[in-house]
């Protein structure tokens, strides 16, 4: 098992571009992976990027970008892989809704309509321990 000391959040980055496309209904198509890892004894991350682009089979009015990491402290780990196990599932349960209310600010913050993430079932967002993933 392990004990979680401490929990910070991060954004690395955060974009926004307008891509000048007439008015009308764009369906939203975020793409999001995750990647994780160590940093040193104890302490470990968890990123989501987050990515939506205009594209030809998917023209969206706007791209958005965000970079957004989880560092999660640990204490008395006797199982290293229990530790990666929580950072593949449950950061990313935790933080899921932290990235949804960073992609509305932003999009409020450009006057802009907001932009919300769909609701999903964030511990099937990544399945068979993949790193990327396509939601709708």
């Amino acid at each position: 098992m392990y004990k979680l000391a401490k929990t910070s959040f991060l954004v690395n980055e955060l974009k926004i571009s307008k891509n000048n496309l007439t008015p009308g209904n764009y369906q939203l198509k975020p793409y999001i992976t995750r990647q994780i890892g160590k940093l040193k004894d104890g302490v470990y991350f968890t990123k989501l990027l987050l990515s939506i682009e205009n594209t030809a089979d998917s023209p969206f009015p706007v791209n958005v970008s965000v970079d957004f990491r989880g560092i999660f402290e640990f204490k008395d780990i006797f199982d290293e892989t229990k530790v990666y196990d929580f950072l593949k599932v449950q950061a990313v349960q935790i933080m899921y809704p932290y990235l949804s209310s960073i992609v509305t600010n932003l999009s409020i913050n450009a006057m802009m309509p907001p932009l919300v993430l769909p609701i999903v079932d964030t511990s099937n967002l990544f399945k068979h321990n993949e790193e990327t993933t396509y939601i709708n």
